[in-house]
C-alpha cells in the first residue's frame, strides 16, 4: 500500500468510517480490484459502511425484541406450490406500512408452515430499518407454556 493509500485509510478511520476504511484497504490489497477506478472504490467502500451501520443499528432492537438466532431474511422466503403463502400479502408486509399505522402482526396456522420463519424475517428486517419489535409465542389456553 502506497503512502497516499495508507493516509486515505487512516483518514477514513479518523472520521469514524471504519467499515469504509476496511473496504478501501481490501480493495487496494485484493488483486481482483486492482484495476478499479477511484469512484468505483469509493462507491463500494461507502456502500459497505452504510450496510454495516444498518446492521449495527439493528443489534439493540434485535436484542430487545428477543429474536434469538435471528437469521431469518425476507429474501429467503420460498413460494413453492407446496406452500400456501400469500405472496401479495407478504410483499405488503415487507413494506412495513403496518408499523407506521401502529398495527401489529400475528401469524397463525398449522404446525410446520413457516410461521416462525416468516414472522422473524419481518421482525429482523423491521429492526434493520430502525423499528422496535417484540417477539412472543402465544399458547393455546389448554397448553402450559
Amino acid at each position: 500500500m502506497r503512502d497516499n493509500e495508507k493516509k486515505l485509510v487512516l483518514n477514513l478511520r479518523s472520521l469514524g468510517l471504519r467499515y469504509a476504511a476496511q473496504g478501501v484497504s481490501d480493495s487496494i490489497d485484493n488483486p481482483q480490484f486492482q484495476g478499479e477506478g477511484p469512484v468505483d472504490m469509493a462507491v463500494r467502500a461507502t456502500s459497505t459502511e452504510l450496510d454495516k451501520r444498518a446492521c449495527d443499528r439493528a443489534v439493540r432492537p434485535l436484542k430487545q425484541s428477543r429474536l434469538y438466532h435471528a437469521y431469518a431474511d425476507v429474501s429467503l422466503l420460498e413460494y413453492g406450490p407446496h406452500r400456501t403463502l400469500d405472496k401479495v400479502l407478504l410483499e405488503r408486509l415487507a413494506k412495513y406500512t403496518f408499523i407506521e399505522d401502529h398495527m401489529n402482526v400475528r401469524t397463525f396456522g398449522p404446525s410446520g408452515t413457516g410461521k416462525t420463519f416468516i414472522t422473524k424475517a419481518i421482525a429482523v428486517e423491521a429492526c434493520r430499518k430502525g423499528y422496535r419489535t417484540k417477539w412472543s409465542i402465544a399458547c393455546p389456553s389448554s397448553a402450559s407454556c
